[in-house]
C-alpha cells in the first residue's frame, strides 16, 4: 500500500472570513473559484441543487488524535477526531455539503461554507438524495450537546437540519424549530428518542421541520385537522402547544421572538 499520494489543487475558497476563530458555527456564503483549466469539469453541475466540496485545511494541525468539540460549549471531555468534524486530523480534509446557489463559468456560489478565505479545494462532487440522504441516521445533536450550547446556536443548527429536509428555510419551518426547542428543554431528552410521539394539526412546512428533527416515521408522527396545535408525548408525559395567530414576516423574527409570541398556549 502506498503511504504517499499526490493531490492536485483544483481551486480555492473565496470567503469573507479570514480567521478560523471568527468562523460562525453554520459557516457563511462563499465562492469556490475553480482553476480555469478545470472549467469543463463543472459542465452539468447546475442540474444539482447541492454539492460536496472537499478542501485541504492547510492551517489545521495534523498531530492531534483527540480534541474538545467546539460546538459542545462548556464540555471538557476530548473526543477522537474521527468522531468529530474538527479540522485537526491526520489528513486535514474537510467535507462541506452545501447548497449550490449559482454557477458563473468556473465560479460556484455556495451556502454554509466553514472554510476560510484561500483554503485549497481538492474535489467537487454532486449530492444525491437517493444515495447520500439517510433520514433515520442518528447524529450528535443530543440534549447533552445542545444543553451546553448557546440557544441561538442550537436554533441555527436545528434550522439548518429542518431546512435541508424541507428544501427551504421558511417561517413555517422556523415555527417547527421553536416547537422542537421547547420540547427539547421541557423533556430534557434527545429529540430522536424513540419514546417520543407527536400529534400535530399544522401546515406542511412546520410538520416537515418536526418530522425531520425527531426523525419520525408516520407511525409516531400523526397529522390531524389544521388547528395549529402540537402535542408532544414521551413516556406518558405531554407538552401541548398552540401556535399564535400572529403573523411573522421572517425566519429571524420567529427565532428571536419570546415563546409567548410564537405559542399562545404552552402547557401539559
Amino acid at each position: 500500500m502506498k503511504d504517499k499520494f499526490e493531490l492536485k489543487v483544483i481551486g480555492k475558497i473565496v470567503s469573507p472570513i479570514i480567521d478560523t476563530a471568527k468562523m460562525p458555527l453554520q459557516g457563511v456564503e462563499a465562492q469556490a473559484h475553480i482553476e480555469a483549466k478545470f472549467t469543463d469539469t463543472l459542465d452539468g453541475i447546475d442540474k444539482h441543487s447541492h454539492v460536496f466540496v472537499l478542501c485541504w485545511m492547510d492551517q489545521a494541525r495534523r498531530d492531534r488524535l483527540k480534541v474538545i468539540p467546539r460546538r459542545h460549549g462548556g464540555e471538557n471531555q476530548a473526543k477522537g477526531v474521527f468522531a468529530l468534524r474538527s479540522p485537526a486530523r491526520p489528513n486535514p480534509i474537510s467535507l462541506n455539503t452545501t447548497r449550490l446557489l449559482k454557477r458563473e463559468e468556473n465560479i460556484l456560489y455556495l451556502e454554509n461554507i466553514d472554510m476560510v478565505d484561500g483554503t485549497p479545494i481538492i474535489d467537487i462532487k454532486p449530492y444525491s438524495t437517493g444515495w447520500d440522504c439517510i433520514f433515520s441516521a442518528h447524529n450528535n445533536s443530543t440534549y447533552n450537546t445542545y444543553s451546553k450550547m448557546p440557544a441561538a446556536d442550537v436554533l441555527a443548527d436545528m434550522l439548518r437540519q429542518a431546512g435541508n429536509f424541507h428544501g427551504d428555510c421558511c417561517v413555517g419551518v422556523a415555527i417547527g424549530v421553536r416547537a422542537a426547542f421547547l420540547a427539547l428543554n421541557h423533556f430534557k431528552a434527545d429529540l430522536q428518542d424513540k419514546n417520543f410521539t407527536i400529534d400535530a394539526g399544522v401546515r406542511g412546512c412546520t410538520a416537515d421541520a418536526l418530522q425531520s428533527l425527531f426523525s419520525m416515521s408516520n407511525k409516531r408522527f400523526k397529522c390531524g385537522e389544521l388547528e395549529d396545535k402540537i402535542t408532544f408525548t414521551k413516556n406518558g408525559v405531554k407538552l401541548k402547544l398552540e401556535i399564535t395567530k400572529d403573523k411573522f414576516h421572517s425566519v429571524e423574527e420567529v427565532l428571536t421572538a419570546a415563546d409567548e409570541k410564537v405559542f399562545s398556549k404552552i402547557g401539559k
